[in-house]
């Protein structure tokens, strides 16, 4: 989910910065162009001569908004940098956890083969051992009671 947000971040972060590089670039012409027409002239917005405004002040205020929207601007794509560089290491991250776990999962599925493996073995090994102890008690009841059949045989005689 955090990669998610992080991608919705950059992609804002990337349409502030087109949107800044586009008013950027108006900006720049603008200034070009009112200097290479208007150098040194005076900008009259109004009837009487308190609405005159000097070029260099509507330079200099147009020029610090755009150094304002260059620093934004820098500081946008820095940040942008940042994002997708961090974005791309949690994303190797998640790929190297991703084949971290298939491995112990591949391990487990051995480790548990094994043990189903050892567990017949043992199964097998213990059935004979049983089967070999009935065999081997029938056995012994079996000489047991010739014994005892031999026993009285001999007293009746």
């Amino acid at each position: 989910m955090k990669i998610t947000a992080k991608e919705a971040d950059i992609q804002s972060a990337e349409t502030d910065i087109t949107g800044l590089q586009y008013e950027t670039d108006n900006r720049m012409i603008d200034i070009y162009i009112a200097q290479k027409t208007n150098s040194n002239l005076d900008y009259v917005f109004g009837d009487g001569q308190k609405d005159i405004i000097k070029m260099s002040v509507y330079q200099s205020s147009v020029q610090n908004q755009t150094n304002s929207i260059l620093y934004e601007l820098n500081s946008k794509k820095m940040q942008l940098a940042e994002d997708q560089a961090t974005l791309e290491q949690n994303a190797q991250t998640v790929e190297q956890d991703k084949a971290s776990i298939e491995e112990e999962q591949i391990a487990i599925e051995k480790s548990k083969v094994d043990l189903d493996q050892q567990r017949a073995i043992y199964q097998n090994k213990r059935n004979a051992s049983l089967a070999n102890f009935r065999s081997d008690q029938n056995n012994m009841n079996y000489v047991t009671f010739r014994r005892a059949e031999n026993g009285s045989s001999r007293d009746t005689a």
